[in-house]
């Protein structure tokens, strides 16, 4: 026979587990930037310029790396790579320059 009430969770084969108590709210996380690599990634450490749960994608590999307190931990890829997008129309044309120096004096003739 199976146990009822509250903190009491039945199990499968009738055993019965207690449900512990529930600990502390996670701080949840923060995507903070992108960064051009891993490396990129040790003079944020340095700087301190981050908290528990930051988040950085490294662009190279789209990985995501969280601060855990002492290193970032790197979470696997966040974004996948994407189809190729079509190429772009043409740009306008930009405005005429500035006038350059004048040039050598030619061979006389």
């Amino acid at each position: 026979m199976q146990a009822q009430g509250p903190g009491v969770v039945p199990y499968v084969h009738d055993l019965d587990i207690e449900v512990g108590r529930g600990g502390a709210g996670g701080g949840g996380f923060n995507v903070r930037g992108n960064v051009a690599n891993v490396a990129a990634l040790v003079p944020i450490a340095q700087i301190g310029e981050h908290t528990i749960g930051d988040i950085f994608i490294t662009d190279n590999d789209r990985h995501g790396h969280m601060w855990d307190g002492d290193t970032f931990i790197d979470l696997g890829q966040i974004f996948p790579p994407g189809p190729t997008g079509s190429a772009g129309g043409e740009g306008v044309t930009g405005p005429v320059g500035n006038r350059g120096p004048a040039g050598p004096t030619g061979p006389t003739g």
